[in-house]
């Protein structure tokens, strides 16, 4: 039985949403990045293929994200996370999710890895709360928003 679903999302057009209850820290899904996009590899939206359901992964490497993780929006409040293993990337619940509710994945973290291109930035979890630096925005943002 799988853990998630594609639905409409009242955040953006689709969404994935929890089939089942699911723990915190529980691995709810495994990423397929296999199709990388590369300039001899470009995407072809007669397929569907999109630059907005692209992920900028370490070393500048794009890849096209599959379903369902290409449709997990964004929030200020997110209740997952992507953690890389090994050079594969899992998804993990940060808090108890129940059956119905959207997965969203943090917004800051996605604008910052948008907005920066090749600069640096810096992400640490302290006590629960992200303390965020880049070389683009070198202010210090020490927030307890998003939480673990």
């Amino acid at each position: 039985m799988s853990k998630v679903y594609v639905g409409f999302s009242q955040i953006h057009g689709k969404g994935v949403f929890a089939a089942i209850d699911i723990e915190e820290g529980t691995q709810i899904l495994k990423l397929d990045d296999s199709r990388v996009v590369t300039d001899d590899n470009p995407l072809q939206a007669e397929k569907g293929e999109y630059e907005h359901h692209c992920d900028y992964i370490e070393n500048g490497k794009v890849v096209l994200m599959q379903e369902p993780e290409r449709y997990i929006n964004r929030s200020c409040d997110p209740n997952v996370y992507v953690k890389a293993i090994s050079g594969t990337r899992y998804v993990y619940a940060m808090r108890n999710i129940k059956a119905g509710e959207e997965l969203t994945l943090i917004t800051v973290l996605m604008a910052m890895a948008t907005a920066s291109g090749n600069a640096t930035v810096v992400v640490q979890i302290v006590e629960k709360r992200f303390i965020l630096t880049s070389s683009i925005f070198p202010r210090r943002s020490n927030s307890n928003i998003y939480r673990f």
